[in-house]
């Protein structure tokens, strides 16, 4: 063998070499790599886990080395860390990958990509604010179900739910102090009348006006058989809305005006800063400018409404099978997600991020007006009602559960 031959199989020697380390692998072999999901979310401090599927190709066994890198191939940023480093491939494989945001992560998106063995997965890291991502369980105010929470403009949240209970805090949910009716009313929703004040609403067409630093309520409800489920504020008008699509509207929260039926339960209602927009059976969706007519809007489903929100220009809808709706267009077309939990019971909008709340502790955000969702759920208890207020969000539900976030 001559002198030229030996350099030239050298050279070719250290060529593969530089390639095989290039790609993040060693041992000769290659891979294809392929995660569960092109999106992950996390905010700073958290860490997920994500599922990699590593598949050989050519016969290729051994190791492995795994590296985040930015889409050009530069290094990831140093604040987002993975976990393991190394990965034995002697078939084709799942790895429990977790990624790290350390506390410095800067709030933002970006396109990563997952290498190693000549392989590459590249995904979305989206890092978002602890707002609606971290949550907190707080002492329960009252063993009842919690069934609504609204939020005013002096700093006080109101949550009001079963045997007339209502409990209020001036701490973001923290600590709360009781304003309970005493009845048997089963309380369903509320919004503020003024600093001190709120209007609840519930079972028998109850309407209160709580008033938390008086300790009083007074009731000024039609009564009778039905019952009222939403009510907002708006356009110098309070709505009403509950069974068999009762409305009723009021200047200043005292009197009282029923409005035509519209012959469909109608769960919430909201307003967006220029209209009402209630929510009901059979996915409808109806809107309105001082709840005396209402005008349908396109339903996204036939599956009952529980809740809805605006924000960013889009409204999210929740429903009773799991599913999410979302409407970037003002409600004339809707894409719809399933989130697998069992009942969907509302959401809310605050800083840019929805958060949805449902059976069984389910929590899911959205940073992304409603494009993708991430489960933040703890479990346990089922939750009702979500509000945001004061840079916060207070959730409540079943057997007087509250979670505050961040």
């Amino acid at each position: 063998m001559n002198y030229r031959t030996v350099v030239r199989l050298v050279l070719s020697a250290l060529l593969v070499a530089l390639f095989v380390a290039g790609c993040g692998g060693s041992g000769g072999g290659r891979v294809a790599l392929d995660l569960a999901t092109d999106y992950v979310e996390l905010y700073p401090g958290e860490t997920r886990t994500v599922a990699l599927s590593v598949t050989p190709t050519g016969g290729f066994g051994g190791s492995i080395d795994l590296k985040l890198q930015e889409v050009d191939g530069d290094p990831a940023p140093a604040w987002i860390q993975l976990n393991p480093g190394t990965v034995n491939v002697s078939g084709a494989t799942t790895v429990n990958l977790t990624l790290q945001a350390t506390a410095s992560a800067a709030v933002g998106s970006y396109p990563l990509r997952v290498v190693g063995g000549g392989g590459v997965a590249p995904f979305t890291l989206r890092v978002v604010p602890a707002l609606g991502s971290r949550w907190r369980e707080q002492t329960r105010p009252t063993s009842q179900t919690l069934n609504g929470i609204t939020w005013n403009s002096a700093g006080s949240f109101l949550a009001v739910g079963a045997g007339g209970s209502a409990f209020y805090s001036t701490d973001n949910g923290q600590t709360w102090q009781d304003r309970s009716l005493g009845t048997g009313d089963i309380l369903r929703a509320a919004t503020p009348l003024d600093a001190t004040a709120f209007l609840a609403v519930g079972y028998n067409r109850a309407i209160w006006i709580i008033d938390v630093a008086a300790w009083t309520g007074d009731p000024r409800g039609p009564g009778g058989v039905g019952y009222l489920y939403g009510i907002a504020h708006g356009n110098g008008v309070y709505v009403t809305v509950g069974m068999n699509g009762d409305v009723y509207t009021s200047a200043d929260g005292g009197t009282w005006n029923p409005q035509a039926g519209l012959g469909v339960t109608l769960n919430a209602v909201i307003y967006d800063g220029a209209r009402f927009v209630a929510v009901g059976g059979g996915g409808t969706v109806v809107t309105s400018s001082d709840g005396s007519i209402w005008t349908p809007l396109t339903s996204p489903g036939t599956a009952s409404l529980e809740g809805i929100a605006y924000g960013d220009g889009a409204y999210v809808a929740v429903d009773v099978f799991g599913r999410v709706h979302t409407s970037p267009d003002g409600g004339t077309t809707w894409t719809s997600w399933d989130s697998g939990a069992a009942w969907l019971y509302d959401v809310a909008f605050g800083e840019g991020v929805f958060v949805v709340v449902g059976a069984n502790g389910a929590v899911f955000t959205s940073n992304d007006d409603g494009v993708h969702w991430t489960p933040r759920g703890p479990g346990g208890d089922s939750l009702f009602d979500v509000a945001y207020g004061n840079g916060h969000f207070v959730v409540v539900g079943e057997n007087g559960r509250v979670l505050t976030s961040p």
